[in-house]
């Protein structure tokens, strides 16, 4: 599954204005809570989808922009929140890592940038990769 970062807010005609305007994950734990229903017991799961927690997008945050490494993107999910939200729907995880796949760096400045920030942040996040892998089976 490589979609996660493409989901809006589930939004439904009672909505309140509070429900719209904070972002509560809905429209993505209902996908992950859906491919749960709709995966047989013992069934596989593969997961791979930007990670919001990476140094790409840690360097954009301290910079001023918005830490979003994929301007087309609805949102990015730290790593931490996808565990969270799969565990939430009934899944077992069963392998998880952060990879370098997209690494879209301008300038040896830019990488000595993603160093130095790495080097700061030290062993409190060490999944800074760009890409969030996961493997979780449905009991």
């Amino acid at each position: 599954m490589e979609v996660l970062e493409h989901i809006n807010e589930a939004i439904y005609p009672r909505s309140s204005i509070e429900d719209i305007a904070s972002f509560k994950c809905s429209g993505v734990l209902n996908a992950i809570k859906g491919m749960y229903d709709a995966c047989k017991p013992g069934g596989t799961l593969f997961m791979t989808t930007p990670n919001g927690a990476s140094a790409e997008c840690m360097r954009l945050g301290f910079f001023g922009y918005t830490p979003i490494a994929w301007h087309l993107h609805v949102r990015e999910y730290g790593w931490q929140n996808i565990l969270t939200m799969l565990k939430e729907a009934g899944w077992i995880i069963q392998r998880f890592e952060t990879i370098a796949c997209y690494m879209k760096f301008k300038s040896q400045a830019e990488i000595d940038q993603i160093i130095r920030i790495k080097q700061i942040m030290g062993p409190t996040n060490p999944h800074t990769n760009s890409t969030t892998f996961v493997i979780a089976q449905k009991p």
